[in-house]
């Protein structure tokens, strides 16, 4: 799926054009039962049981093994014919693409694209084998988190980079650590405390970011998402294209950007309860993060109050020949938000206040900002966009990095992190900076299984 990368953003009448496939018409599951028929005579390599694994989960592949299943079709039903009483959807989780399993993962369409290239003759070119990696010092990795993060995908470049790098080493993002001192006094002032081995990537930053996001591109793409299914019976066949392209962009936007904001933000407060994270904090501002947590899960109930009322409306007023298309978006976003009944039950009787659950979402999400505001002692505004912080990140990455160049291994980073760091140090590198581009184009020789669809 092609994913937009936060530091491009745009407004949201100006948003990234993702590369578009015919989006109306989804694909049908003949070639993986197929598959399937192959699996159950023990007739898949090695390889290829770990494709099969990505694209359908665990345990559906285990049930395969077992003889337990003879087919597999993914069971969806259009929201508008969902009893809440019916829908199985139980608890709250606050997982995020880096813990979920593969099969939550892996988005629709990639997974059923793997698992036609399974048994295919296709084969990757071959390629010079030379590794961007190197043996005697950091290699600082761009990444796209989505892509990275499935479990499959991350075991692999583990094991990767430990043959090419010298060195089991891995961090992601949030992992690496430095000592204090590391950092110049303007940033270890503002975002660094008083422990002596902070987090590279400071958490201040990272989940101030967050916020920024929901605010500055999450809301305004709700907005406009409820402003086009308005408009939608007035929109002609000719215009159908069209109609498709914004209303792509709006969802890809919606269910894999804000989602992944919202549950990242969930998983640091849960890992900074628990110790594993925030280490820089001294106790007092632990204490006023983890006071942002009721505020958050209000925001998480009200984003998914929104969206359902968003699919039901789209079920209501786009013409028929979308069915298809909006339950294919369900289905995405059901697979990364698996809301409780009364949400269900909430959101069907409020279809028609829908503007109303968006503005409360932003007056929840302006008054932790306006907190942190105050915590961080941010007066100048230019420092409160998404770019800004990013880019304020990507100078402390880069600073923990130079710092310890002589550590072998590889820290994966975002990959805008990566860019900003080309541009902003050009000729301050002393580590290994290495591309997400340039990281798969050898990976990909190693491992053809995760090369996309053209």
């Amino acid at each position: 799926m092609h994913q937009i990368q936060i530091s491009k953003k745009t407004a949201p009448t100006q948003l990234s054009k993702p590369q578009i496939q015919k989006v109306s018409s989804i694909p049908t599951y003949g070639s993986l039962s197929s598959v399937i028929q192959r699996a159950q005579s023990n007739n898949l390599s090695t390889e290829e049981w770990l494709q099969l694994d990505s694209a359908i989960g665990t345990r559906a592949t285990q049930e395969i093994r077992a003889g337990k299943k003879t087919d597999w079709r993914p069971e969806f039903r259009s929201i508008s014919k969902q009893l809440p009483e019916a829908s199985g959807f139980l608890g709250n989780s606050i997982q995020t693409q880096e813990t979920k399993s593969t099969s939550e993962v892996v988005p629709h369409n990639y997974a059923f694209n793997t698992v036609q290239r399974i048994g295919s003759d296709t084969e990757v070119a071959t390629q010079a084998d030379k590794t961007p990696l190197v043996k005697d010092r950091l290699n600082v990795v761009g990444e796209d988190h989505i892509e990275s993060g499935r479990e499959i995908r991350r075991r692999c470049e583990k094991s990767y980079t430990a043959q090419y790098s010298g060195s089991s080493s891995y961090w992601l993002e949030h992992e690496f650590r430095v000592r204090g001192k590391t950092f110049s006094e303007k940033v270890r002032s503002r975002f660094h405390g008083s422990d002596k081995r902070p987090t590279a990537d400071p958490f201040k930053l990272r989940f101030l970011q967050k916020m920024v996001l929901i605010e500055q591109y999450g809301i305004p793409n709700l907005l406009g998402s409820f402003e086009i299914i308005n408009r939608a019976k007035q929109i002609g066949e000719s215009e159908r294209k069209t109609l498709t392209e914004e209303l792509t962009k709006y969802f890809d936007a919606l269910i894999e950007d804000m989602t992944g904001d919202i549950y990242a933000s969930l998983r640091w407060l849960e890992q900074l309860s628990q110790g594993k994270d925030g280490f820089e904090l001294s106790q007092e501002d632990k204490t006023k993060f983890l006071e942002y947590k009721p505020n958050l899960d209000n925001i998480k109930n009200q984003y998914i109050m929104a969206m359902i009322t968003l699919f039901i409306k789209a079920e209501n007023n786009l013409p028929e020949y979308f069915n298809e298309f909006i339950i294919h978006e369900e289905k995405k976003f059901f697979k990364k938000n698996k809301p409780k009944n009364k949400l269900h039950i909430e959101a069907r009787n409020n279809v028609d206040n829908a503007r109303e659950i968006v503005q409360r979402l932003e007056v929840t999400t302006k008054a932790i900002i306006d907190s942190l505001k105050s915590q961080l002692k941010i007066e100048n505004p230019l420092d409160f966009t998404a770019e800004k912080i990013i880019e304020m990140r990507s100078i402390s990455m880069h600073e923990a990095a130079k710092n310890r160049w002589e550590k072998k291994g590889v820290w994966k980073i975002g990959d805008f992190h990566v860019e900003d760091i080309k541009k902003l140090f050009p000729s301050d590198i002393k580590y290994n900076l290495v591309t997400r581009e340039e990281f798969n184009k050898h990976f990909y020789t190693k491992y053809p299984m995760f090369v996309p669809n053209k």
